[in-house]
């Protein structure tokens, strides 16, 4: 997946980074570490409003879900990103950062409220 930061003429590309263990184990699976496209792109510019694209697509050219984790949510928010657009549900999406931090609370209350 790629996260394109847009504001004005001015653009900055983040992209996902997998890293690949040097341990295998027994059944031959190699787990991966890596980087969130959203992280990469805080790496490299830590406050910049704007707009983010985030986009991906599987190998066979599908396109993919591309809505951000809660915690790259968090952090295109403290970049002070307002709007964020992202592949969901077959289609393309424009949605405020600040409604997006709003969405993931609620739904951590109701998933504290269904525990209860």
């Amino acid at each position: 997946m790629v996260a394109l930061l847009v504001r004005g003429s001015r653009r900055i590309w983040g992209k996902n980074q997998l890293a690949r263990s040097a341990k295998t184990l027994s059944d031959n699976y190699r787990p991966l570490a890596g980087i969130h496209a959203e992280l990469d792109l805080w790496r490299q510019k830590k406050r910049c409003q704007g707009k983010v694209y985030v986009s991906g697509c599987r190998k066979n050219g599908v396109m993919q879900t591309t809505r951000p984790c809660p915690a790259c949510t968090a952090l295109l928010y403290e970049m002070g990103v307002r709007w964020c657009v992202f592949y969901w549900e077959n289609k393309a999406v424009r949605m405020s950062v600040k409604d997006m931090i709003e969405e993931i609370e609620n739904e951590a209350e109701a998933s504290n409220d269904d525990r209860d």
